[in-house]
Order: C-alpha cells, then structure tokens, then sequence
C-alpha cells in the first residue's frame, strides 16, 4: 500500500490543512480511513525567541468503512514523542490538543486501522534573522540589528539595495552556521562574490550570542539594484 499527500491551502483562521489519504485497491475504495491536521498558528518559519502560545491542533479522523476496518488508534506525536492518545470512534471525530511552541518541531496525527495507518504534519521552524543594509564601512554588531531583518530558513534569498545618490556598501549577514555563500548575483546574473569580503560577527539574540557572517561589498558606490545572495 502507497500513500499520497494533499495539500490544502485554507486561509480562513489563518489555518494550514494537511491531508492523507491510503490508496489502493481500486483507489478510494480501498482507503478505511482519512485524516487531517490543522492548527490555530500556522506551520512555517518563525524567529528564535518566539513563542506560539495556545496553539491548538485540531486532529480530524475519518473512518471510511467502520464497521469492516474500525480505528484501532489515534495518536498526536511532537517530532517522536507522543503527545496524546484519542479514544477511536466509529464515526468522524475531531479531537483537539493545544500546547505552547518554541522551538523546530512537527507535530504528526496518526490514524490506524488493520489495513491502513495514515498520517498528517505541521512542521515548524525557527531561526535566527538574516540581514541586509547598507553602511559606508563594515558594520558593527550594533548597525548589523537595525538593518532590515528576513525571517527566512537558510536558502537563496535576493535583497534590494538603494543608496539613492550617497556612496556606501551593501551588507548581508546570517548565521554562520548556514556556511559560506558560494555566490552573489545581480538582476542580470553576473557574479559579484569576489566584491565582497566576508568577516565574522558576533550578534546577541534571544539571549544568546549567535556568531554570523557578513559580508561588505569592498568598494563604496551608489546602489540600485538587486543581489541574490546563494549557499
């Protein structure tokens, strides 16, 4: 038996569907039960530091053919760990759990009958912000925090810079964690990582120092345009 994932994009209350459905043996009709996952914050990419409080997870199971395949379970799990064990039900049930986030995790709702075990996800991430700015030298710890801020998991991300008419430098840091860029790109894709130097910076974050590299376009000149920076 294979399994196929569906997703279901519902914004109303900023909700996130995931569902599962088991295939095979004549499509549907060899499915016993379908579930999905849906939460009051929505999985993605959050800031360390954050916490999500009062999120709650609503777990919905459906069995397709109760009285020839009942549930035998029902289970919510944060990463491996189970989190709550639901008492099946013959009938379509939404059960509900709700706990505080604040830290990278997935929450994962399973559903088993003798045939089929089907499951459905929310992950959640969190990360330290990467930033960019301009600055007419190589920026201080204290300049690099009140540069723009992007919520983002490590992956390639493109910055606008405008200096208007003032000569300065384009500035991006990020973890250090997240390794060396391996490019810096215009608009028209002509390499620019060479123009760069890269140093080390410690920035305090959440309470913690988090050590980052930026890079510090060598030159001053007047920007209008675009880098796409690349790991």
């Amino acid at each position: 038996m294979t399994n196929s994932l569906r997703l279901n994009n519902q914004n109303q209350n900023s909700l996130r569907v995931w569902e599962l459905w088991g295939t095979g043996g004549g499509g549907e009709g060899g499915n016993t039960v379908s579930v999905s996952l849906s939460a009051s914050k929505s999985a993605g990419v959050y800031e360390k530091g954050t916490t999500l409080s009062n999120v709650t997870f609503s777990f919905k199971v459906n069995p397709l053919k109760p009285s020839e395949s009942p549930i035998t379970s029902a289970k919510l799990y944060k990463d491996s760990t189970v989190v709550q064990t639901f008492t099946p039900s013959s009938s379509s049930t939404t059960y509900t759990y709700t706990a505080d986030i604040y830290d990278t995790c997935t929450y994962k709702g399973e559903a088993k009958t003798a045939k089929q075990t089907a499951t459905a996800q929310l992950k959640y991430t969190f990360v330290d912000p990467m930033f960019y700015g301009m600055n007419p030298t190589t920026p201080t710890a204290a300049e690099i925090l009140t540069m723009t801020k992007l919520i983002k998991a490590k992956g390639k991300v493109t910055c606008p810079y405008n200096s208007g008419d003032n000569l300065t430098r384009a500035c991006f840091a990020y973890p250090k964690s997240y390794g060396a860029l391996t490019s810096i790109q215009d608009d028209m894709k002509y390499e620019y990582i060479m123009a760069f130097e890269q140093t080390e910076v410690d920035l305090t974050l959440h309470g913690e120092t988090v050590t980052y590299y930026l890079y510090t376009m060598i030159d001053e000149s007047m920007l209008d345009l675009n880098y796409t920076f690349i790991f």
